[in-house]
């Protein structure tokens, strides 16, 4: 297992529901970037995150682009409880 699977696993272990924070900039950036591409999303929102943030933003956006998900309001906090499941 590499660092970046070790440091993911910690991560998602720690995670199980979002912050405030960072459910709040994840909801902001999807919006100015107009879809959940990480490569979109993160220049709106990476200078604000903790390096953990990051990660656990950057796994979750991946997941929910390769599952073809959607997220908004009502169900961040479900898609991201669906995400760690799945981890």
């Amino acid at each position: 297992m590499n660092h970046f699977d070790q440091l993911r696993r910690s991560v998602s272990r720690e995670r199980s529901m979002l912050s405030d924070k960072l459910r709040t900039l994840l909801l902001k950036g999807a919006s100015q970037a107009g879809g959940f591409d990480p490569d979109e999303v993160f220049p709106y929102i990476e200078e604000q995150l903790t390096q953990a943030e990051y990660l656990t933003a950057q796994l979750f956006l991946t997941w929910i682009c390769e599952n073809n998900l959607t997220f908004g309001h009502g169900n961040i906090q479900q898609r991201f409880a669906e995400h760690l499941k799945t981890s």
